[in-house]
């Protein structure tokens, strides 16, 4: 029973039961998402660098103000941006979401007084 137990109370960490499901799940989808984009950033920098016209069959312009250095820069700079904003959100989520359930235990705790 005590294995069980266990077993709700990860799944309530990671919002498959609970309260506000699709928020946690928001937030969670948010993170995999930054983490994608940061990863995709450096892959795509590192390409840009190794070999710039790799990625002009795609529409993608490496040579910006003619020189690749300067694309796989801006490139980086904007996918660590991107990273943080999203991460950030997920947070931001987070954190509302343990306000309303510390506000609901302290509720609790002066309801029994």
């Amino acid at each position: 029973m005590s294995k069980l137990k266990g077993v709700v109370k990860e799944m309530k960490k990671y919002g498959v039961i609970g309260r506000f499901k699709m928020l946690r799940t928001l937030a969670l989808l948010m993170r995999v998402i930054g983490w994608i984009t940061f990863v995709g950033g450096i892959g795509l920098t590192i390409t840009i660098l190794v070999s710039p016209v790799s990625l002009a069959p795609y529409g993608i312009l490496t040579n910006l103000g003619g020189s690749a250095l300067l694309a796989a820069l801006a490139l980086l700079i904007g996918a660590v941006l991107w990273t943080i904003i999203l991460i950030a959100t997920a947070e931001w989520i987070d954190a509302f979401l343990s306000i309303e359930e510390n506000t609901k235990k302290l509720r609790e705790v002066l309801d029994r007084k």
